[in-house]
């Protein structure tokens, strides 16, 4: 489930994995990248409140940052597709080990 989280809501800004490895926006770290980082599922798990996710992600029971509209095509996540997402994310992790 994971993996579809981040292809619906991540892949229009990251590489996600292989099958979306010519996709996502070439400044923008791939998940894999993140992974490699020492910090790299803190990251995944607060991503919503770190730019410039907060001005068009919408986590369920989090209040956005800002009254403003979103300034992208908003993605709707809940708790659940948060873990799902961090699971995926540490998979991605392990297969690099």
């Amino acid at each position: 489930m994971g993996r579809e989280v981040a292809l619906v809501h991540c892949a229009r800004c990251h590489v996600v994995d292989a099958g979306n490895r010519l996709g996502g926006i070439g400044s923008t770290p791939s998940f894999r990248l993140l992974m490699s980082l020492p910090d790299g599922e803190h990251r995944f798990a607060t991503f919503f409140d770190r730019r410039p996710h907060p001005a068009f992600v919408r986590m369920e029971g989090v209040e956005p940052l800002t009254p403003l509209p979103a300034n992208a095509a908003e993605a709707e996540m809940t708790v659940d597709d948060l873990d799902a997402l961090i699971a995926y994310a540490l998979s991605l992790k392990s297969a690099s080990d």
